[in-house]
């Protein structure tokens, strides 16, 4: 069911400085310059949408670098640091599968105050803004080889002096797309429109997303000039046109940016669109947006809870002391993915069939529809432990002297699941605990006991239980 959360959605990540990081938390995005109250400041940002649910650790950086060319020579004319800001999260709409399927998105905007001077950015043919990043989610259905295919953003924008008169320009601006999700057979629409602070006239059209030349060896745009930046290869039957099957496919009002489809294939697709700018009938600038739409099936779905196995077997509890790693297996079906939690909590990372244990502890796995809307499942917990032996004194002596003045017994501190109960002569009990933090002291009800055997008994989970008996003195 929420596997597209896990697959969701991968276009570049603003990642400077290592080669080694992917990009599969990243899945949309595009630019902006807007014109600041200082004559020649633009506040130049690319707005990145997250998934943070595939997020890996160190993945986000707190600075990427953006390139300027020239439109009539491309040749480099400046290089930009974005900062990083705060994350928002994005507002997902509401909907009969909204409890099930729910997307954790944030957008992640970096920007900075930037210098265009009129007596640099005069080109009359005006200049483009990239970024571009290495690699794509291997899940994409519509691109070929997406795993060493790069992708880029670009803004085009005029210059800022024309006929030797100072002209002022704010690019079109997205919207805030929302986490939402695509219900297969059914029709959907969400939009895309911009707003431009000059009124200018905006036109929308799908697009063929854009590659760059980045890949999976060469990960970061380096800021070389090209005369051209090559477009993804689209994987046979789609298009730009065609980019989510269906009937209709994906398709753009190109006035007022409203996207309508009406699915017929589950799957990740992504797409573009782009917005150009028009004035006095001229066309000045344009934006580039990329983004991914899943799309899922939206029934009530139900499906039978995973078993886990060892060996072959199915188990409740496996003896393990050894100091070589323990392999738990559950089943593989493409259909589902699955999540292995260790004492409840998601274990990250850990989505395959199998997995090998490392630590004592009660192993549970989720099962999760990947391209459906169903109930997540989960197995009956395998408690994974090493037999403990404990040490138990026969007598103490709580008399306050500060000597042997608690029952303490020796290996019990790391069993919080451990039940300690101790019982007076005629079989009431004195003293029951949970886990053994604080020793009995010798009181019941805050009073002494008598001096006397009291006889004890300590549970174990899947271990045989402790029985005895301990001598009360003064």
């Amino acid at each position: 069911m929420k596997r597209h959360l896990h697959l969701l959605f991968a276009l570049l990540a603003g990642l400077l400085y290592s080669n080694t990081l992917k990009a599969n938390h990243i899945y949309g995005g595009n630019m902006s310059l807007q014109a600041s109250a200082t004559p020649g400041f633009y506040n130049l940002s690319l707005s990145l949408f997250i998934d943070k649910r595939n997020l890996e650790p160190n993945s986000i950086d707190d600075v990427l670098g953006v390139y300027i060319f020239s439109k009539s020579t491309n040749q480099r004319v400046d290089r930009f640091d974005l900062i990083k800001g705060p994350s928002t999260p994005l507002i997902q709409s509401t909907s009969a599968c909204d409890a099930l399927l729910k997307l954790d998105l944030d957008i992640l905007v970096y920007s900075q105050l930037v210098n265009l001077p009129a007596s640099k950015y005069t080109d009359p043919q005006g200049y483009y803004v990239i970024y571009e990043r290495c690699c794509r989610n291997v899940d994409i259905a519509n691109i070929q080889n997406p795993g060493n295919t790069g992708q880029l953003f670009r803004l085009d924008f005029p210059a800022v002096v024309q006929s030797g008169i100072g002209f002022q320009n704010s690019s079109p601006d997205f919207g805030v797309p929302p986490a939402d999700y695509v219900c297969i057979n059914r029709p959907f629409k969400v939009s895309f429109k911009a707003t431009d602070a000059d009124g200018d006239r905006l036109q929308y059209e799908l697009v063929d997303p854009l590659a760059g030349y980045t890949t999976r060896a060469n990960v970061f745009g380096t800021g070389n000039s090209y005369p051209t930046y090559p477009a993804i290869n689209w994987v046979s039957g789609f298009s730009a046109a065609k980019a989510v099957p269906g009937n209709p496919t994906l398709q753009i009002n190109p006035t007022t940016g409203e996207l309508t489809v009406t699915a017929s294939q589950l799957g990740l697709y992504s797409f573009a669109v782009l917005v150009k700018e028009f004035r006095g009938g001229k066309q000045i600038g344009q934006v580039q947006r990329e983004f991914q739409f899943v799309v899922v099936d939206c029934k009530q779905n139900k499906t039978t809870p995973p078993a886990i196995t060892s060996n072959g077997a199915s188990l409740s509890a496996i003896l393990h002391c050894e100091s070589t790693p323990l392999t738990l297996a559950t089943e593989s079906d493409p259909k589902f993915v699955y999540q292995w939690q260790r004492n409840g909590v998601d274990l990250e990372g850990e989505t395959k069939a199998t997995l090998t244990v490392n630590e004592l502890g009660n192993y549970t796995v989720q099962k999760k529809f990947l391209y459906n809307c169903g109930v997540d499942t989960v197995s009956q917990g395998v408690n994974i432990y090493c037999e403990t032996y404990l040490y138990m004194p026969s007598a103490f002596t709580p008399n306050g002297d500060g000597v042997n003045d608690e029952w303490k017994i020796q290996n019990i501190e790391s069993l919080t699941e451990a039940v300690v109960t101790i019982f007076d002569r005629w079989g009431s009990v004195v003293f029951s605990s949970k886990g053994y933090i604080t020793p009995w002291d010798g009181t019941f009800k805050s009073e002494k006991v008598p001096v006397g055997p009291y006889t004890y008994q300590i549970q174990i989970p899947h271990q045989k239980p402790y029985r005895g008996s301990v001598q009360v003195l003064y």
